[in-house]
């Protein structure tokens, strides 16, 4: 009976996932750039967030993260609540939730030699000793690609990309259950970002964490994602595994996404961005939506389930073929 009761345990811990986020909202000066988001990530899995930008995709992270404070909802680590915790509550967390930026520029201090910057993490922490952590620092430069001897270099002295694989390995120090990767290529060149993606499709791999992937380039998400979230007006409108997404969008902001990219084609949606803005009431896409009808103007859909593993906030879901905007 306790081997029952503990296999039960067991398996109800490596169901629920290791983020989960509802209701998250994040205002700035009255201006709401996340409304009520709900998501989960499971333990190893990767999760594309995408949308224009403005969408909220930046705020959503930053709030997780407890950069930017929440104006409601929760977002909880493993059943940990995170967007009321002090500094002093959120220290110990830190090691298991690590936030990789854009610009590597502005995350690496550039008074500190590239060794300096990523042992700090390894010190607040007191996670490694003094004297062992020269050869941690080598290790993880390793592991993303760099020789040892960048630890003697400061930031100014290394190519973007090479900054982002240190930004990479500062984040990996502490071994983190979740990663947030808040468009981490963008910033590089193409085949910089190639090389930074493998990269992480390797960690990933090797060390099984959990990561939230920021991204504008729907490439970078078929390649390393396992779902996708699409992001409008601060509100997630559509959520997939990645194939089944890229292969029939259920939301018509979605189709437009991927009919934009990367490059247009005649009959299909307009590039995101270029049309009306938000509509304030209704479904926020109406004013863009070549579907829209007069419930849209009444009702803003719910993300509801629309097959098993989809959800979408459409009221003709499915309807944003290409034949149907023809």
């Amino acid at each position: 009976m306790g081997d029952a009761c503990a296999q039960a345990r067991a398996a109800a811990a490596a169901s629920r996932p290791v983020l989960s986020v509802r209701g998250l909202r994040v205002a700035y000066a009255g201006t709401v750039a996340v409304d009520g988001v709900d998501l989960d990530l499971a333990r190893g899995e990767l999760l594309g967030l995408v949308g224009e930008s403005g969408c909220g995709k930046s705020s959503l992270v930053r709030a997780i993260a407890g950069l930017v404070p929440a104006a409601g909802g929760r977002a909880e680590l493993e059943g940990v609540e995170l967007l009321r915790l002090g500094r002093r509550a959120w220290r110990p967390l830190r090691r298991r939730l690590q936030l990789v930026f854009q610009d590597p520029d502005a995350s690496l201090d550039p008074r500190l030699a590239i060794g300096a910057s990523v042992a700090e993490p390894l010190a607040i922490h007191r996670v490694v000793p003094r004297a062992a952590r020269p050869a941690r620092v080598a290790a993880l430069l390793a592991q993303v690609g760099l020789d040892a001897a960048f630890a003697l270099r400061r930031p100014h002295e290394l190519s973007g990309g090479e900054r982002q694989r240190v930004a990479l390995a500062r984040a990996l120090a502490l071994e983190p259950d979740v990663l947030l990767l808040d468009e981490p290529v963008s910033a590089l060149d193409v085949s910089v970002q190639a090389q930074i993606l493998n990269l992480l499709a390797d960690l990933r791999e090797e060390r099984g964490f959990a990561a939230l992937l920021v991204a504008h380039q729907l490439a970078v998400v078929r390649h390393l994602a396992d779902r996708v979230a699409v992001m409008f007006a601060g509100r997630i409108v559509e959520e997939a595994p990645v194939e089944a997404l890229f292969a029939a969008p259920l939301h018509p902001y979605a189709r437009a996404l991927l009919d934009a990219a990367p490059r247009p084609r005649p009959g299909l949606l307009p590039a995101p961005g270029r049309e009306a803005p938000a509509a304030a009431s209704g479904c926020a896409f109406r004013l863009r939506c070549p579907l829209a009808v007069a419930r849209c103007e009444r009702e803003a859909p719910p993300l509801a389930e629309a097959a098993p593993g989809r959800r979408v906030a459409c009221h003709r879901p499915g309807e944003a073929t290409p034949a149907a905007l023809a």
